[in-house]
């Protein structure tokens, strides 16, 4: 059985991180699946303040996920997309070590991770969390089910990220996950919040937890 283990990310992990976003992100869209020069940029500027923004998952040596978190004087009324709160990707005028809020600005696995990795990232997020005392944490959603309702069900965009089920679920299967990880429904729709998200129309929506 592969254990895995979490910690910060170095310089030198970027081969395999690019690996992982390939894998996660490259079937997404074009232009989801973040450049070289941007993830070495992020690399530089999340690791160098304690505790840390940058995580990566290893598997028997081998990096298998990461997680990338900012701080940020962002709030959730006036985030308007992913591109918004990380300056497209780069968190060049986003990142802020004095800011309220925890924004997730990614979290990968690669193709051979583990089972659970993914969990691994999240707790080690929500401990960062806690210790670095923000307010809220943050994050915006894709809505991968939203093409295939828009052809089939000729769904609205700005509906279809309120649809929950008879027990109050989001009928959307990410936001279904998110629901039951963290206990929270969107906080609001987000057009045009991904654009290049082809399952999600380019669409978003904001996922605010105010309480880890």
């Amino acid at each position: 059985v592969s254990s895995v283990h979490v910690r910060l990310a170095q310089i030198a992990d970027l081969d395999p991180i690019m690996l992982v976003e390939s894998a996660a992100f490259g079937s997404v869209g074009e232009g989801a699946a973040a450049s070289r020069g941007i993830m070495r940029a992020r690399l530089l500027r999340c690791t160098q303040e304690y505790p840390g923004w940058f995580w990566v998952a290893e598997s028997n040596g081998e990096v298998c996920g990461y997680v990338i978190l900012q701080p940020t004087r962002l709030l959730p009324e006036v985030c308007t997309s992913w591109e918004h709160a990380t300056d497209n990707g780069t968190l060049e005028g986003t990142y802020d070590e004095t800011g309220e809020t925890l924004f997730g600005v990614s979290i990968a696995t690669g193709a051979g991770a583990p089972l659970g990795t993914g969990s691994h990232l999240l707790l080690r997020m929500v401990e960062l969390w806690i210790e670095a005392g923000k307010k809220r944490f943050m994050f915006c959603s894709r809505l991968p089910g939203l093409r295939y309702a828009i052809e089939t069900e000729g769904v609205h965009p700005e509906t279809y990220w309120q649809l929950v089920d008879e027990d109050g679920v989001p009928i959307d299967w990410l936001l279904r996950e998110f629901f039951l990880m963290f206990g929270v429904r969107p906080r609001k729709f987000l057009p045009n919040g991904f654009v290049p998200d082809v399952e999600s129309a380019g669409h978003g929506a904001l996922i605010v937890v105010e309480d880890p």
